[in-house]
């Protein structure tokens, strides 16, 4: 797959089942932008690969070979595991919950209505540098629940039902009703 930018989405592609390495470059023809980790693929299910984190430019890479810049400075800033920056860009695949209600398609067929289907929710922080957050849902009568908490970046949470009376949701500083943003 080719000539993806960034914050797009390719969709579900058909692939046959086994193991892929996820290679990743800024251009056609440079070098990988990451060691390409080996994942493996299931028949029958869903996946999503993110490529998260942040890219150097080159020419400021180059600019910076001994890390005695501002590239020096930014290098293991935020933690890491020693070899690489804990922001440095990165594949991370998740398997997906796809489901279909079979409720719908017999009550389709019977009676042409449809009856309400689960709503299922994720969230992945796929922000490097962003602080902590939650993210917390609204009902129909006001209460407020935290449904992602202290999530940081490369936190996943999981898929989450919600009820049927959800009228808002919002991201708000961690442990705060600080509101970041009305979603």
């Amino acid at each position: 797959m080719s000539g993806l930018e960034y914050a797009t989405d390719s969709g579900y592609q058909a692939i046959q089942p086994g193991s892929y390495s996820i290679t990743t470059t800024a251009q056609e023809g440079q070098n990988a932008l990451f060691d390409p980790p080996t994942e493996s693929f299931s028949a029958g299910n869903y996946y999503t690969v993110a490529i998260t984190g942040l890219v150097v430019p080159a020419e400021e890479a180059a600019e910076d070979e001994n890390n005695e810049g501002f590239m020096g400075w930014l290098n293991n800033l935020f933690g890491g595991d020693g070899n690489r920056d804990a922001l440095a860009i990165t594949a991370t695949t998740y398997q997906d919950e796809v489901r279909r209600d079979v409720r719908n398609d017999d009550a389709q067929a019977a009676d042409g209505a449809q009856e309400p289907v689960d709503t299922r929710v994720r969230i992945i922080d796929a922000a490097p540098g962003s602080p902590a957050f939650d993210v917390v849902v609204i009902t129909a009568e006001g209460e407020r629940n935290v449904i992602a908490n202290d999530m940081t970046y490369g936190d996943d949470s999981g898929t989450q039902t919600l009820d049927q009376n959800i009228t808002g949701m919002e991201l708000t500083a961690a442990d705060s009703e600080a509101v970041a943003v009305d979603l």
